[in-house]
């Protein structure tokens, strides 16, 4: 028996719908139709007679269904209020938007109809293939075919389980404002497997993508999932480059974790004459009845209007609700249920880490039928480029809930961009999207990038092309790629946050940092949060050959740091040595794409601790030397050579204590450029090599003579001025238009036009970077654990005959 809605539920609405075609059974896609977003089809209703005891059997049920629905909108009703007792008691702080790329600005909302949430495009299908429909903001005009705005990014919507996308209509007027909007609808009866359903959307986003002309600007792809369609998205994202940005509302990766497995299957076996008040008993599980109902709700009219319109709202809840149990039979629950089992065997932590693209997770903290707020933190762990946010005060169906603007949210997280960035030239192995600057500075606010900057006031400078330091990093050419930009280490490494924001902000350059496998590799170094997961969603790679080859072969300014984690994890007495590999490795590499070397010193966190236990000391401690010890045996290499030249590497962290009276100001300076061509002979590599290391020497000890001239190089005057101006202090007066004696001995000062042919050709990596040469590593020096965001610099290099 199936029942639908009758018509007087569905109303009228701005958005309207065209469809694509569906696969037929030659494999082509049939003409497009044209399907009214509500427009509803009467069925009419089943009468079939049934028994006295089914009769007595389901208004009993049925009663105990009204009864508890009733709790629940009461338990609502006082959550409500609370709301907004605390609402009186909040400061709301105007959020202004740090970029011109934001959504179009927020309207006066055109809420749906509360029936409406049961209703997907104005009808449910119960047969044929899974078919996207494009929706658009349009006072209702019909559309006899798609249409693409190439002003707008386009966004690819993946609904729950219920296939209809019920829960987030609420959402598409202003999504349809920003995007190119396509929603996914699987009809009742279709019962594709998850890896068809994967394929299905993957080739839809190809070809739709495809027919996009190629003159049009190149604006992002984005897919988006809520619930069960979170996991079809982030298989999607697996597979498929077209996509850039993703977006998950409380995924349905946790449900093999979850009751769920064992419990669902039960209400497929509740007698049919009363399944359909399942639906009743779960919706305090689903959703907050007064967060719905208030959808709609003017608060600007009179009280009466108000209260009339909750009060239609709520007594159109009861049928709704009932009529959601013909989206969902007990057939095609079994189906679906098989669905997410599927889905949570094939999200494997392997497949999460091939997620390449940009992820905003969003998990609502009341959610009662999955754990979404502890899955996306766990997502952003596992996820190279994940983000997540926790939604207060939310449910399972928070999209359905008033107050929820799905695209401000997006917006405020800095996620929304109408422009798509690579990195590099674009067209590298490993390129990558360029953050947009409000996600930047929301991404580095969360882990506390923000107050180490108030608390070290970063002071940056660079030499220009006329031999003079200037302030700030414009005194390299960073559009002309590649670039490679070599350091020194300081201790514990906490100086990559600045750098890359610093030139992300003010240049528009990604630097793509070379990092230990402990940041890059298997294991989940702290997730959403923690500094290893800022430089993963920034392009932080493994440091290897291979990977530096990439990068150089795709224009990226990439980040190296050769002293690695003998640099990082000093011994006492040791503040700014370097200690650099014998081979002059990554020169050659650099050659081999007439690539540009910008050495970088850093000083000021070296000298802003104090060293209580170095690597040594803490190896020579009774009991805590030996757990010391065995927890190095798990950690990755990064070394794979025994003759660096640079003595063992304990990764072994330093015991340190602050400075906290005397916190020193940090400086950074980018030196004179060192420009490479690929008919350099090893022995010219060597001199380039030896270049680079003794400009960054040099720059250290200019740095820390010249420190002693700035009035607020310690944090006490520092933060005073700071505080009373709101602005940077200034620094030493001699930096401006200083000339760096060293300088002059750099030997190719100017770019160099490129050869016909290279004397360091590609046989520089014959060998398989998959199967690099036997590693040989002293029994003496275990695989030790890095910081915390540690760089280090890999000194094997396939060699050249």
């Amino acid at each position: 028996m199936r029942t639908s809605l009758g018509s007087a539920f569905i109303p009228r609405s701005s958005l309207s719908v065209a469809t694509t075609g569906s696969p037929s059974s030659n494999g082509n896609y049939e003409p497009h139709t044209h399907i009214s977003a509500y427009e509803s089809s009467v069925a009419t209703l089943d009468n079939e007679k049934t028994s006295f005891s089914q009769h007595l059997l389901r208004e009993a049920f049925g009663f105990g269904a009204v009864a508890a629905f009733l709790l629940m909108v009461a338990s609502g009703f006082l959550l409500y209020v609370r709301r907004l007792q605390q609402g009186r008691n909040m400061v709301l702080r105007e959020v202004v938007p740090q970029t011109s790329l934001v959504a179009s600005p927020t309207p006066k909302r055109k809420d749906l109809e509360f029936a409406n949430f049961v209703v997907s495009f104005g009808q449910v299908r119960y047969q044929g293939a899974p078919q996207f429909f494009q929706l658009r903001e349009g006072d209702g005009m019909k559309m006899s075919e798609p249409k693409h705005n190439p002003d707008l990014p386009t966004l690819f919507f993946i609904p729950g389980l219920d296939g209809t996308g019920v829960s987030a209509q609420q959402q598409f007027p202003r999504l349809a404002e920003n995007f190119n909007l396509w929603a996914l609808s699987v009809p009742v009866e279709n019962r594709s497997s998850f890896d068809e359903l994967v394929n299905h959307v993957t080739a839809f986003i190809e070809e739709t993508m495809a027919a996009v002309p190629t003159d049009a600007p190149t604006r992002p792809v984005y897919v988006m999932g809520e619930s069960f369609g979170s996991c079809v998205t982030l298989a999607v994202a697996a597979q498929c480059k077209r996509v850039n940005r993703v977006v998950i509302i409380n995924p349905a990766t946790s449900f093999s974790r979850t009751v769920w497995p064992t419990g669902a299957p039960l209400l497929t076996e509740i007698p049919e004459p009363v399944y359909p008040l399942v639906t009743l008993l779960l919706a305090p599980v689903l959703g907050n009845p007064i967060n719905l109902a208030l959808v709609g709700v003017d608060k600007e009219s009179n009280p009466f209007a108000q209260v009339n319109r909750f009060a239609s709202n709520l007594a159109t809840t009861l049928p709704a609700l009932r009529g959601l149990a013909n989206i969902l039979p007990p057939d095609t629950l079994t189906h679906k249920i098989g669905l997410l089992k599927a889905a949570s065997d094939a999200l494997t932590d392997d497949v999460l880490k091939s997620v390449e693209q940009r992820t905003l997770m969003f998990g609502a903290d009341q959610d009662l039928l999955l754990p979404s707020e502890e899955e996306v933190k766990r997502l952003a762990g596992k996820l190279r480029r994940g983000r997540a946010k926790v939604v207060p005060g939310r449910s399972h169906a928070m999209l359905m809930e008033v107050g929820v603007d799905l695209q401000q949210m997006i917006d405020d997280e800095g996620f929304y961009t109408r422009d798509l960035k690579m990195s590099g030239n674009g067209k590298g192995p490993l390129s990558i999207e360029v953050p947009t600057q409000k996600e930047l500075l929301v991404t580095t606010d969360g882990i506390g990038l923000q107050r180490l900057e108030a608390a070290v006031s970063p002071v940056f400078m660079s030499v220009g092309p006329d031999g003079k330091l200037q302030r700030g990093c414009g005194g390299v050419d960073w559009g002309k790629g590649p670039i490679l930009i070599v350091s020194n280490h300081q201790t514990l490494a906490p100086d990559l946050g600045p750098i890359v924001k610093t030139l992300l902000k003010d240049e528009g350059v990604l630097p793509r940092g070379l990092s230990h496998p402990a940041v890059t590799g298997d294991k989940d170094e702290g997730g959403a949060g923690s500094f290893a997961s800022l430089f993963r969603q920034f392009g932080a790679v493994t440091v290897s050959g291979r990977n530096l080859y990439d990068l150089m072969a795709g224009d990226e300014v990439a980040l190296l740091y050769p002293g690695g984690v003998r640099e990082a994890y000093k011994q006492k007495g040791e503040d700014y040595e370097l200690f650099w590999p014998v081979k002059p490795e990554f020169v050659r590499v650099a050659a081999r794409f007439n690539a540009t070397i910008v050495p970088l010193a850093a000083v000021g966190a070296d000298d802003g601790v104090e060293m209580l236990l170095d690597s040594n000391d803490i190896l020579n401690l009774p009991v805590l030397g030996d757990l010391a010890r065995q927890r190095l045996e798990n950690i990755p290499s990064a070394r794979q050579t025994i003759d660096s030249g640079m003595g063992a590497e304990n990764f072994i962290a330093p015991v340190v204590l602050p400075k906290v009276t005397e916190i020193p100001r940090w400086y950074f300076m980018f030196g004179q450029p060192i420009y490479t061509d690929c008919n350099m002979d090893r022995e010219r590599c060597a001199e380039i090599y030896q270049e680079a290391k003794d400009s960054i020497s040099a720059s250290l000890q200019w740095l820390l003579e010249k420190r002693e001239e700035d009035p607020y190089q310690y944090i006490g005057p520092r933060a005073l001025y700071e505080t009373t101006w709101g602005k940077q202090a200034p620094t030493f007066p001699s930096l401006e238009g200083a000339t760096l004696p060293w300088t002059g001995l750099v030997k190719n000062k100017e770019p160099l036009e490129e050869p016909e042919s290279c004397l360091l050709d590609d046989s520089v990596l014959e060998e398989d970077p998959e199967e690099p040469e036997e590693e040989v590593v002293l029994e003496a020096e275990p695989v030790k654990e890095a910081p915390p965001g540690e760089l280090v610099s890999e000194d094997w290099y396939p060699e050249d005959d």
